[in-house]
């Protein structure tokens, strides 16, 4: 199949061979700073006959009100990739260009402003769930939203959260902190917003990549920038003494303290009363702590801890397994000698000039 690029519900751009580059869509999810969404892109187009000249007789746009009018794109294997509305159209008739922008159609509700206070001691799904709600926000994945309510929970993991909107706070700014202080990471994904507590892998890859897949072999390092083995956090009633790694025993993990890695201590993080985000107590400080730490290493029940591998790798677009942001898989690569191993994807870019799908992964502990 060849990509569509769609307007108003019923006219492809690139049927029509009007598409001189469709934009790179990326979807990412990642440790240590959240994105959750590819706010908006530019679709650069021929404009020879003047078919897209918003005043010509003939053009597509006479007479029409194109602002915020639908604009969505397939990939190749007939994949939704891009949904949004046309916020702007800007004119080049000196190369008989036209570029058109699209925003997402989600990222007009994440710039309202908020106004929201826990009335009970929540879990950081909760509080982004009670958020959205608030201001009528319903997109979110509730599957996601579920299972990490339950982590939390079974976790003893609290918090209450207190958003003025005199502080000019959006929606996206605070769910973002939630997400940020609370070991989370929440991203947009076929129109819904995922918010997802960290869990050790238990199974469910959906599919493997082999080498003949590649039309890129994996380049292989380690995470550093987003290592961390120590952390600092204060949590209402800590009179102001900030719990550390102390190796507790009911999260399973062992001790950290040779340093092997090197000290990389998680930003520090203050959740004691008369904060925005307010954390309950030790047990709730010690599993946001662990989460960090968690994400970021290998072998943490084992004699050797290490960093989590990183790969950066891309896959043709004869590749006709359907890969997301959401999807474990499998690679089999000689070279290192895997066979199976287990990679979960944290961000994926959808070339569809180039009929490509560039990935980067980090290897999860099963």
């Amino acid at each position: 199949m060849q990509p569509i690029v769609q307007i108003f519900g019923n006219i492809d751009l690139y049927a029509l061979g009007l598409i001189s580059k469709i934009p790179i869509i990326t979807e990412t999810k990642r440790f240590g700073g959240n994105k959750l969404f590819t706010d908006e892109i530019e679709i650069e187009c021929k404009n020879y006959t003047n078919i897209l000249s918003v005043d010509y007789f003939k053009s597509i746009f006479s007479g029409m009100r194109w602002k915020y009018g639908s604009c969505k794109i397939w990939d190749n294997n007939n994949i939704q990739r891009w949904n949004g509305v046309i916020r702007n159209i800007k004119l080049n008739h000196n190369n008989k260009s036209v570029k058109i922008i699209s925003a997402n159609s989600l990222s007009k509700y994440f710039s309202r402003n908020i106004n929201y206070e826990s009335s009970a001691w929540e879990t950081p799904a909760m509080a982004f769930k009670n958020i959205c709600d608030s201001v009528g926000f319903i997109y979110y994945d509730n599957n996601a939203l579920n299972t990490s309510d339950a982590v939390y929970a079974e976790n003893g993991c609290y918090i209450k959260c207190y958003f003025n909107s005199g502080d000019d706070i959006t929606l996206q700014q605070a769910v973002e902190k939630i997400a940020g202080i609370c070991g989370a990471d929440i991203y947009g994904h076929d129109d819904l917003i995922y918010f997802k507590v960290f869990r050790i892998y238990s199974g469910g890859a959906s599919y493997t990549i082999t080498t003949d897949d590649m039309v890129k072999v994996p380049e292989l390092d380690f995470l550093e920038d987003q290592l961390i083995n120590d952390y600092n956090i204060k949590y209402v009633g800590c009179n102001d003494t900030a719990t550390k790694d102390i190796n507790n025993g009911n999260i399973g993990l062992i001790s950290r303290q040779d340093n092997s890695n090197g000290v990389h201590d998680m930003a520090e993080i203050d959740g004691q009363a008369g904060n925005e985000i307010e954390i309950k107590d030790l047990p709730s400080a010690v599993f946001i702590g662990e989460q960090g730490i968690r994400k970021s290493h290998m072998g943490l029940n084992g004699s050797y801890p290490s960093p989590l591998k990183r790969i950066n790798s891309s896959v043709g677009s004869k590749f006709d397994k359907y890969m997301d942001i959401n999807t474990y898989f499998k690679m089999d690569f000689i070279d290192e000698s895997w066979t199976g191993k287990v990679f979960d994807p944290i961000e994926i870019k959808i070339n569809s000039d180039a009929e490509t799908i560039d990935i980067v992964a980090v290897e999860v502990e099963s």
